[in-house]
């Protein structure tokens, strides 16, 4: 039987996953993981694609990439080939290392690409790795930030991952804060549901407000026992002045729905 084509995508972005042969690891130390992203940013060096996110596992790969020209098949082939010559020779071993062909699913939209961007992030956390995507060491979860760029890679991923902030925030700062929330998000396990997608941005957008109002107004961590009319303030704050409904409220603040409601109370 003909091997299905590959699909193309429209927009040129894909999720790409790469696996070693019957699931056994590609991986068999840091080293081993430093030369393949150093790899892999060289060939993005050559300006065929743009390298979104990736997360290096031991015994597969992912990445989100927006390819601009050449092939995808050519440039991914590339990739692998570079890192089976190194790895053969640093084990004396021969032949392949990769399952024969690599997996891809295209992104059609700006909210796929996102949702892409998270569920790599989070492979980590759903393989029981990390507790958050920001602390495995091996994503571009991190590279996100500026105070990381440069740890494995002599090239970073800023001019790529600026085009990714920019989604969330015009305002750099600002787009780092959120971005960072939206990796944290638990429903990992969610890769193209739109509307989870935007109540998420919505509702980090909020907490993220909510903590300035909250720090600004000397509410502790537990705002249950706080001072009632401090509360009140601070909630009618966020109602009235930046437009968080009483249930995010609630859920911002830990506290059930029936009290805010009643302290938000004319």
């Amino acid at each position: 039987m003909p091997r299905k084509a590959r699909e193309v995508s429209e927009t040129g972005m894909y999720h790409i996953l790469l696996r070693g042969i019957d699931k056994k690891k590609i991986f068999l130390d840091e080293e081993d993981k430093r030369k393949f992203i150093d790899i892999m940013f060289k060939k993005r060096d050559r300006g065929n694609f743009k390298l979104y996110a990736y997360c290096i596992m031991d015994d597969h790969v992912h990445l989100v990439i927006n390819m601009i020209q050449g092939r995808l098949s050519s440039d991914i082939k590339g990739i692998n080939i570079g890192f089976v010559f190194y790895f053969n020779k640093k084990y004396g071993k021969a032949g392949h290392l990769f399952y024969d062909r690599f997996k891809s699913e295209t992104i059609k939209n700006e909210r796929q690409l996102l949702a892409a961007i998270r569920f790599v992030h989070n492979n980590p956390v759903k393989e029981n790795i990390s507790k958050e995507a920001g602390e495995y060491e091996w994503s571009s979860c991190n590279l996100y930030k500026s105070e990381s760029y440069d740890k494995h890679v002599s090239n970073n991923l800023k001019n790529d991952s600026d085009e990714i902030l920019y989604m969330f925030s015009p305002d750099k700062k600002e787009a780092v804060k959120i971005f960072t929330e939206f990796s944290k998000s638990d429903e990992i396990d969610i890769f193209c549901d739109y509307d989870v997608l935007d109540r998420d941005l919505e509702l980090i957008r909020n907490r993220i407000m909510a903590k300035e109002v909250i720090a600004q107004s000397g509410i502790g961590e537990d705002a249950s026992a706080s001072d009632r009319e401090v509360l009140r303030s601070v909630i009618l704050k966020l109602r009235n002045e930046h437009n968080i409904s009483l249930r995010q409220i609630a859920e911002i603040l830990k506290l059930n729905r029936g009290l805010v409601q009643r302290l938000s109370a004319p």
